[in-house]
């Protein structure tokens, strides 16, 4: 079986290539990720260049329920994997 991670890394690569299909395929919170991760390093790029006293991402602040929810969004996306393998075949691996 599976583990919940895998196929991240080449979900994620997928998405810069804008494979969207494949990637969400592989495995869905790429998909959610990858956008998410271009834009929080843009925002912290501009913080950085600008040498903002005030951060331009102040509501994003380190909090538990940020991991909570990155798990959560995993843990569904491998759900969707598993649910697809098992219903096409693929799974589980032998």
């Amino acid at each position: 079986m599976p583990c919940p991670s895998c196929g991240m890394t080449t979900s994620m690569s997928l998405m810069a290539r804008g494979r969207v299909p494949e990637a969400a395929r592989i495995h869905l919170f790429g998909v959610v990720l990858f956008p998410s991760a271009l834009v929080l390093g843009a925002m912290w790029l501009a913080e950085a260049a600008t040498g903002a006293t005030v951060p331009v991402t102040p509501a994003l602040r380190p909090a538990w329920w940020w991991l909570l929810v990155a798990l959560g969004a995993m843990l569904v996306g491998w759900g969707v994997k598993l649910l697809v393998g098992f219903a096409n075949g693929t799974l589980p691996l032998y």
